[in-house]
């Protein structure tokens, strides 16, 4: 019997907008805009079946979410003092920030009967993970401008940061008993893990020199503890397999995984060669011996007879008498 179903869904949204204001003119001014953006989606997914003596099912949902935003403001100022003379100061700032967060989950199971033995299988496992990042700059320039040059000044800054935190866990579980043995397995794991990263920059530029300074740091914690554990004792095709491993063999006071593995093809082989031969040495020996029997009761008819002529020439001739 196979039979199969499959079933699905996904859905997602997306909102956005944007705001941008100016005042003033080329000579003195300032704007500034704004935008957003979040978007989410959700999908999930499942199906389930039966391939001859197996059934078998599984599912998995997830969803994601994003939201993201940011900011710009200039301001401007510029003078005309006469004379090829011009003064003028300019800066502009950018600032941004992002989120997101992801989820998910999974399932899995397979049970059944292959014809030789029965098998069982089960697995499950969920993910987290939350995630934000700024960061922001700014830009400044005041000058001279005057028939022999300009006299400039800048000055510069930026900064970011960012952090996350995310977990995960996860099960797997089989077991199989039949005609080649039995075999169980069963594994377990679980972790955590937090990181946040910062750094920044800032700097100036003069006629009479220049200097820029930055910094860095960042960090993150984890954590994850896990358990697996087996137990085997199978038979296929003439090899033999006997193990413990993991937790399991903790459990019975085995320091150290044993696994041990014997092929007993050669000796089957062997066996089966003395057992097929076995008639056949038989026979031979039975012909054999049946051979020499028939030899030696054949020689020794032939002894009598020839001694028995001997006798009676012996008796014929009495120069034999004494």
């Amino acid at each position: 019997m196979n039979e199969q179903i499959k079933t699905g869904a996904q859905t997602s949204v997306e909102i956005s907008d944007n705001v941008s204001v100016s005042t003033g003119n080329e000579q003195v001014g300032a704007s500034v805009d704004a935008s957003y953006n979040a978007s989410a989606e959700a999908s999930a997914h499942a199906e389930a079946g039966i391939d001859g003596g197996m059934a078998h099912a599984s599912a998995e949902a997830s969803v994601h979410a994003e939201v993201n935003a940011e900011a710009n403001a200039e301001a401007h100022a510029n003078q005309e003092l006469g004379g090829g003379v011009s003064v003028g100061a300019e800066v502009d700032t950018h600032a941004e920030a992002h989120a997101s967060a992801d989820a998910s989950a999974e399932a899995h199971a397979q049970a059944g009967w292959d014809g030789s033995d029965a098998k069982a299988e089960v697995g499950a496992s969920v993910e987290a993970r939350v995630e934000v990042e700024a960061s922001a700059e700014a830009n400044g320039k005041v000058g001279v401008d005057t028939p022999i040059g300009e006299v400039a000044a800048t000055g510069t800054a930026e900064g970011h940061a960012s952090a996350y935190a995310e977990a995960h866990a996860g099960a797997e579980a089989h077991a199989s008993v039949g005609e080649h043995g039995v075999d169980v397995g069963a594994g377990a794991i679980a972790g955590a893990g937090v990181g946040v990263e910062a750094g920044g920059s800032a700097g100036v530029d003069t006629p009479i020199g220049g200097a820029k300074v930055s910094g860095e740091t960042g960090a993150s914690i984890g954590l994850q503890a896990g358990a697996e554990g087996e137990g085997h004792t199978t038979y296929n095709d003439g090899e033999v397999s006997v193990g413990i491993s993991g937790e399991a063999a903790l459990l019975v006071g085995l320091k150290a995984d044993v696994n041990v593995d014997l092929d007993l093809k050669p000796a089957i082989n062997i066996g089966e060669t003395v057992v097929d031969n076995t008639p056949k040495v038989v026979n031979n020996v039975v012909n054999e011996t049946s051979n020499t029997v028939n030899n030696v009761v054949n020689n020794a008819g032939n002894a009598i007879a020839d001694t028995g002529r001997k006798i009676e020439k012996s008796k014929a001739n009495p120069k034999n008498w004494f």
